[in-house]
């Protein structure tokens, strides 16, 4: 079988390589840098690609492969800022890139990576994690995002802080109030500082910005500062977590 691994320089791309060359399997190989030396003898091709450059797709073969594991993204951990169109050009763009390449070449499947931060808890477990595994996360590290149901702020350069509140952006208002609710009855209170939208007062002159309504309604500013202490920073995240089914 013919494998093509999109993003198989990083740590997880590199090991998968040396598993299907053990395996007997073909590997096209691809990645933004230059070919590592390690991967000599164990890939047929490798062609240095950019997920969002539809051009860079002229150099894989027309035909011939029958899987693909979709491995390269812009994580928002290994950022210098906070890159929004990268983000979306890499990992939305990106993906539909090769998912248009992978139904022209004819490929069959299509693996898509998750992160494994959601299984990383399970780390001592054993010696491998499974798909089926219950979610398992830590609270703290840059991966932590990964594995929640919130998104993390990117404040604009020169924003200051009042170092009281800690706004985080929930999937639903639903999803809110249910972990609103659940913070109250473990006596920590979170506020909804852009809740209701200004342009829903009525002596404001404004026009309907939807996008405005939906995220005003979603953001939940939790009681987390520079001077909170770790353990109730880990009880405010547990109680988070929990009502979301994290």
């Amino acid at each position: 079988m013919t494998v093509l691994v999109v993003g198989a320089t990083g740590g997880t791309g590199s090991y998968l390589v040396d598993y299907l060359s053990e395996r007997g399997e073909t590997v096209i190989a691809t990645g933004r840098r230059p070919m590592p030396t390690t991967f000599r003898g164990k890939v047929k091709d490798y062609v240095q690609l950019d997920v969002a450059s539809l051009a860079d797709f002229e150099g894989l073969p027309g035909h011939g492969v029958d899987a693909c594991v979709l491995l390269a993204a812009a994580m928002p951990a290994f950022l210098p800022i906070c890159d929004p169109y990268q983000y979306v050009h890499v990992n939305i763009l990106g993906a539909l890139n090769v998912l248009e390449y992978c139904r022209k070449a004819g490929a069959q499947k299509v693996v898509y990576a998750q992160s494994f931060y959601d299984l990383s808890g399970h780390l001592l477990d054993g010696p491998r994690l499974y798909p089926d595994m219950p979610r398992k996360y830590g609270l703290s590290g840059d991966h932590a995002v990964y594995g929640t149901c919130l998104t993390r702020p990117h404040p604009r350069t020169g924003t200051e802080r009042n170092h009281a509140y800690y706004p985080v952006l929930f999937p639903t208002e639903e999803a809110l109030l249910e972990a609103r609710d659940a913070m109250n009855a473990a006596q920590v209170y979170p506020r909804r500082y852009f809740y209701p939208s200004l342009q829903t007062l009525p002596y404001i002159a404004t026009a309907s910005a939807h996008a405005g309504l939906s995220l005003s309604s979603r953001v939940l500013c939790l009681p987390l500062s520079a001077d909170t202490s770790r353990s109730d920073v880990e009880r405010v995240c547990r109680v988070v977590a929990g009502q979301l089914g994290c």
